[in-house]
C-alpha cells in the first residue's frame, strides 16, 4: 500500500500556530483561514510529514468512542487540499514535530473561511506605487 503525503502548497500559503488554532493566509487569492482544535492538530501533523493514514489512524485511535472520526478526518484533509491549501506530495520532509497539544474533546474538524480582509492581503506593497495616489494604494480592478 503506497502511503499518501500531503504538503503545504507553497510560498503563497503561510501559516502559524497559536495556541490551539491554525491561521492560514493565501496571498495570491487574499483569503484567511482558521482551523481550531482537532482540525489544527490534524493540519500540524500532516505539515510535519504525518502520511494521511497515520493522521486518519491517529483520530480514529484517540477517538475510538466517536462515530465518524476517521471519516471526519479524511474529508477535513480533502478539505485542505480543495481549498488549495495543501497537495498530495510523493517525498515528504518529515520534522517530526507537530506543533501544539493534542485536543482531548472531540469536535469535527473544520476549515473557516475568511475574505473580509481580501482587498488588504492582496496589495502589494512593493509595486502599487503611485506619486499620485500614495504608497500602497490599491488599483482599480
Amino acid at each position: 500500500m503506497t502511503m499518501r503525503y500531503l504538503a503545504v502548497t507553497g510560498p503563497s500559503i503561510v501559516h502559524e500556530m497559536i495556541d490551539d488554532e491554525v491561521i492560514v493566509v493565501d496571498l495570491d487569492k487574499g483569503l484567511y483561514f482558521s482551523i481550531e482544535g482537532i482540525g489544527a492538530h490534524l493540519w500540524a501533523l500532516a505539515s510535519a510529514g504525518s502520511s494521511v493514514e497515520d493522521i486518519v489512524r491517529w483520530a480514529s485511535t484517540t477517538f475510538a468512542d466517536v462515530a465518524g472520526a476517521s471519516t471526519d478526518a479524511t474529508a477535513f484533509l480533502a478539505s485542505l487540499e480543495t481549498h488549495g491549501l495543501m497537495r498530495p506530495v510523493s517525498d515528504v520532509q518529515v520534522t517530526d514535530r507537530a506543533d501544539g497539544v493534542a485536543p482531548t474533546e472531540y469536535h469535527t474538524p473544520t476549515v473557516q473561511v475568511y475574505s473580509d480582509m481580501e482587498e488588504l492581503l492582496l496589495l502589494d506593497p512593493i509595486h502599487e506605487v503611485s506619486d499620485d495616489a500614495g504608497w500602497p494604494h490599491v488599483p482599480r480592478r
